[in-house]
């Protein structure tokens, strides 16, 4: 079935071998990479300049809170804890995390 099959796009060395895994040979996976248009990113910080303590409130929080964007998988590997622990001086964030966390071994750390 495989040979019937479109390239298969593969980002990221895991997705290759997700892919090869399960029979998909090399010459059909194209390389995709991860990306971020930053040019969007800096236009949309630009219209929102200013509008710090307004769009806190939409959340709940005040507007001297702290928010942390942390936008990846929540394995041990991507070592999360490097950036929370540091800043997190009730263990609020630290539990939080350790919700969020998607492998044991990560879990156990908390």
């Amino acid at each position: 079935m495989v040979e019937k099959l479109v390239p298969f796009t593969s980002i990221g060395a895991h997705s290759r071998q997700h892919f090869s895994d399960f029979g998909i040979p090399d010459d059909r996976l194209v390389y995709g990479s991860h990306i971020v248009d930053n040019e969007f990113f800096v236009d949309q910080a630009k219209q929102l300049d200013g509008r710090r303590a307004e769009l806190m409130s939409e959340f709940g929080l005040a507007p001297t809170d702290k928010v942390i964007f942390y936008p990846v998988k929540f394995f041990a590997k991507k070592q999360p804890l490097r950036l929370i622990v540091p800043h997190d001086d009730t263990g609020v964030l630290a539990e939080a995390l350790a919700r969020l966390a998607s492998d044991e071994p990560l879990r156990r750390k908390f």
